[in-house]
Order: C-alpha cells, then sequence, then structure tokens
C-alpha cells in the first residue's frame, strides 16, 4: 500500500461510523450521531456573503475521536482482498462484479460538452478556496472510464454540487443510498442511516428531486488515503449507488481533496455555474466538528431551491 504521506494536511477528518486508529500524519475522524430536528433555513443568501450557521443536535457519547478512526477502505480487490487496509463489510462483497464492467465502456459519455469552458478564468491550484472564488478545473476519471472536466459542467444554468467521500465513510455511502432509492431508514452497504445521522434533516429530501429533475449537476468524488482511487472504484461506486444523473470521478491525486481542506465527510460545496464557490465548508473544530461537513452544502441548496 501507498503510504499516506501524498496529502499534506495536518488533521483530516472523516464522518463515519466504526473505524479503528490509523498512524499516519493525516487523521481521519467519523461520526455517527444521533438524529436532528429539521433545521431552519434562511429564504435568502446573498452569492457574495458568508453562509448561516445551521443549527444542529449535540453529538452523541458515541462520538469517534481522531485516535479512533482507520485508513479507507475500498471494495475487494479481483484477487478477494480489500483494497485499502480496512477489512470490508459483508455490505461490499458486490463490489467485486462492479469494477470492470462499466470502466472499459468509454465510447458512452453522457455528460455535456461545453464549448466556453476556455472563458472560465481559472484561478489554478495555487489559490486558496473562498465564498466568490473560482474553483480550479479539476480533471478526473468517472464511472464510464472517460476522462471528465469539471468546467465541461459549467454553464448549464444550474449549480454544481460537489460531493466528496470515501468507501471507508458510512455516512457518504447512506446519501448516495438514498440519492439513488430515496430511502432514508434502511441502507444496506451502509452501517448507518441519514435518519439516525444528526446533521440530515427531513427537509433535505427535497435534494433527491433536484438530482432526479436536473436541476442541480451533482458531482461524487472519492478520495483514498491510501491507495488512490481509480476508474474501477468510479464504476463500483455507481454500479451500487447507481443514478445516471450523478457524474463519479476518482481524486487519484488527492487535488480535490487538498485543495479543499476536507475536515470531515461527506463533505459538500455548492458552485453557481460559472464555478463560483457559493459556499465553502469549514475546517474542523473539535468542538464543533459537524462544520466541517454537508451542513453548508445542504443548506445552501435549501436556500436557493427550498419554499
Amino acid at each position: 500500500m501507498k503510504s499516506a504521506t501524498l496529502i499534506s494536511l495536518a488533521a483530516i477528518v472523516l464522518w463515519s461510523a466504526g473505524c479503528g486508529s490509523t498512524e499516519p500524519e493525516a487523521e481521519i475522524v467519523a461520526q455517527d450521531a444521533e438524529p436532528a430536528s429539521d433545521v431552519d433555513v434562511p429564504s435568502e443568501l446573498p452569492l457574495d456573503a458568508e453562509s448561516p450557521e445551521i443549527t444542529v443536535s449535540d453529538t452523541s457519547d458515541d462520538d469517534v475521536s481522531p485516535e479512533d478512526v482507520s485508513g479507507d477502505a475500498g471494495p475487494p480487490s479481483d484477487s478477494g482482498e480489500p483494497i485499502d487496509s480496512v477489512e470490508p463489510t459483508d455490505s461490499l462483497e458486490p463490489f467485486d462484479d462492479a469494477k470492470t464492467e462499466i470502466v472499459e465502456d468509454v465510447a458512452f459519455n453522457p455528460w455535456p460538452v461545453n464549448p466556453n469552458k476556455d472563458s472560465i478564468p481559472d484561478p489554478g491550484w495555487d489559490s486558496a478556496p473562498a465564498v466568490g472564488t473560482v474553483l480550479p478545473n479539476f480533471t478526473a476519471v468517472d464511472q464510464y472510464g472517460n476522462t471528465v472536466e469539471l468546467y465541461d459542467l459549467a454553464m448549464e444554468g444550474k449549480p454544481i454540487v460537489l460531493e466528496i467521500g470515501a468507501w471507508v465513510c458510512e455516512p457518504c455511502k447512506a446519501l448516495s443510498w438514498f440519492l439513488s432509492t430515496g430511502e432514508t431508514g434502511e441502507c444496506p452497504h451502509s452501517e448507518v442511516t441519514l435518519d439516525t445521522i444528526n446533521w440530515w434533516s427531513k427537509s433535505f429530501e427535497l435534494i433527491k428531486e433536484l438530482v432526479d429533475e436536473g436541476s442541480i449537476r451533482w458531482v461524487t468524488i472519492l478520495f483514498s488515503l491510501d491507495d488512490p482511487m481509480t476508474a474501477e472504484d468510479s464504476a463500483a461506486w455507481h454500479e451500487i449507488f447507481t443514478h445516471d444523473e450523478i457524474v463519479v470521478l476518482a481524486d487519484e491525486q488527492l487535488q480535490i481533496q487538498e485543495y479543499l481542506q476536507v475536515a470531515a465527510m461527506p463533505r459538500i460545496e455548492v458552485l453557481d455555474e460559472e464555478m463560483v464557490f457559493l459556499v465553502y465548508g469549514a475546517e474542523y473544530n473539535p468542538d464543533a466538528p459537524w462544520q466541517g461537513g454537508p451542513q453548508k452544502g445542504l443548506q445552501m441548496l435549501m436556500t436557493l431551491f427550498g419554499d
């Protein structure tokens, strides 16, 4: 396995359940908390303003500290051995069949091509992300084996949602299962369900409708601190959490993960059609670990589309 030295973050926090400890320089923290009541969302939020704070319930006594968390676990390899350091659960067994069938179908590319993408002022990866700044043009392999540029998804007249996740992130899998099936109270591939997680609100169920009808462009980006994510991982994720309107990309070089300073997962960013950040997730705060996760992004979608 490759070392976690690919990344430069001092502390990376990941929300999931049932993880062990890691020794690498970057730590991942998972959280499985009690359900929260619905979130009050403001009716308006200026696009150039910091997004409002979201009120969530206190975390439970079962919160996982940085010392209790392991490295990323992926689907089993063809040999039956796990890709990463954590043993896969029984729920991951179907991933063997999902890995190779779609990847070779590079002739199928359902995503748009933006003829005006060169007009987007790419700030480069040395820039600092913030509300009102432009995301650099990330290029990665999707679930069909295509090389996809994020800027090709711009200028469609709809927001772009980036969800950053990993195989080991149980809430990430629960969220993807919801987007695929609409189910929040069960998920055969995750140890948690959305309705038992403190950052989830029933009002967020609107988001699946937005994805289904194409009102937003949802992009799931997978990364690993151990073995790099590949097209096989993108294909496996899509096979289990199928949604034909969702782009699944592999962050093989940890480019997005490092640039966004991902401190909790799932991490959700919302950009306008010009690739400008409408919201940017907070860095990890041990006294308020949810601030680095999905709340600000989910709340922004409710601000844009909620009643």
